[in-house]
């Protein structure tokens, strides 16, 4: 932000905004008289070495929580003291105690856990219906979505990248003003017809309106489940789209010679026919393939003429192909691409003169 801005920013809402960055700052402010009482966004650096809960707890009239420092909480119920928050975010390692509370914010707009100890979300999440963004980037302890959390029908932005999540709960289709979604985990059951209570890949078809899709877990999906269904390619607002593999197995295939087994050939089959039923649409501007995709040959979307209709593709990302023998003519042909990023792909052992004059501007 613009000097200028943020310190026009910073006068206009001086008398309900408190910055506090070291512990001197805190054992002033942070215990002051009544004025203190009506800030409304409250922000606490990491440099403080402990906030005390129950200080905080005492202004009830807060709309925005940053906390970015260790709590000494006196009771997990410390959210419950703030009934009109609107944005949460929390940044410190000791914040799993906190998540019982947290429906209580039955107004809050935008809940930030990044890089938390966050194990679980409460179960009746459903009632904070007015959340829009959740970011629960890096949780790593998080290995569960609560089935409720298909209810929370204003939700624009998911991050879920990092997590330990295997599976979303079925009726995800329903949040249908999801704009961003990283991190949707493929499950090894959602072949299971009716009989899963987790997610399919099919139910992202209604999510017309995404513009940011990570999927992760791709190797598990079999061509005769028809991944087409997903409608990757007529999401007509999507920008960025990351396709990854998590198939550790294939890290022994990394020459031009065919995979020994049958086993080992159907996988390659497999995975090659899911990659070219998930052709994104024309309308792409940053495309990324990683996590050890082990076909043979990369997607006819990517070979000319099909790939002359991406006109908007300007970033492409191809990552960890270790079966791949060569590149596809087509990206000689993506008449916006302005970075092409290629990494472990052993079997690739030649380019040929004409395709490298064509990426000559980049």
């Amino acid at each position: 932000m613009h000097d200028v801005v943020c310190s026009f920013a910073e006068h206009m809402t001086r008398d309900e905004s408190l910055v506090v960055v070291d512990d001197k700052q805190a054992s002033t402010t942070l215990h002051g008289g009544s004025s203190s009482m009506l800030v409304r966004r409250l922000s606490l650096g990491r440099t403080i070495l402990v906030a005390d809960s129950a200080v905080l707890q005492r202004r009830k009239s807060l709309r925005t929580l940053i906390i970015d420092c260790r709590l000494n909480l006196k009771s997990g119920d410390m959210l419950g003291s703030f009934p009109s928050l609107r944005v949460l975010c929390i940044s410190s390692l000791d914040s799993d105690r906190l998540v019982a509370s947290l429906s209580k914010l039955k107004h809050l707009r935008y809940l930030h856990l990044k890089d938390t100890d966050v194990s679980r979300l409460p179960e009746d999440i459903h009632k904070m219906k007015f959340l829009l963004h959740m970011d629960l980037l890096n949780c790593k302890k998080l290995g569960h979505l609560p089935s409720s959390i298909t209810k929370l029908v204003h939700l624009t932005c998911l991050a879920l990248d990092g997590t330990n999540i295997s599976a979303v709960p079925k009726g995800f289709g329903g949040l249908s003003n999801l704009t961003l979604l990283q991190g949707f985990p493929i499950h090894v059951d959602d072949m299971d017809a009716g009989s899963s209570s987790w997610c399919s890949l099919q139910e992202l078809a209604p999510l017309s309106q995404l513009r940011d899709l990570i999927l992760h877990g791709l190797e598990k999906v079999p061509a005769c489940w028809m991944p087409e269904k997903a409608m990757i390619s007529s999401k007509a607002h999507l920008n960025y789209l990351k396709l990854n593999y998590t198939n550790h197995s294939a890290s022994k295939h990394t020459t031009t010679e065919p995979c020994g087994d049958q086993e080992a050939n159907e996988k390659q089959q497999q995975q090659e026919e899911v990659l070219e039923k998930l052709c994104p649409p024309t309308c792409i501007e940053n495309l990324h393939v990683s996590g050890r995709y082990v076909g043979c040959h990369l997607p006819n979307w990517m070979c000319a003429p099909a790939s002359a209709e991406f006109k908007s593709l300007r970033y492409l990302t191809l990552q960890d192909l270790p079966c791949c023998t060569h590149l596809p003519d087509g990206l000689r042909c993506l008449p916006s691409l302005e970075s092409l990023f290629i990494k472990n792909a052993p079997a690739v052992k030649r380019i040929g003169p004409e395709f490298q004059a064509s990426l000559a501007p980049l």
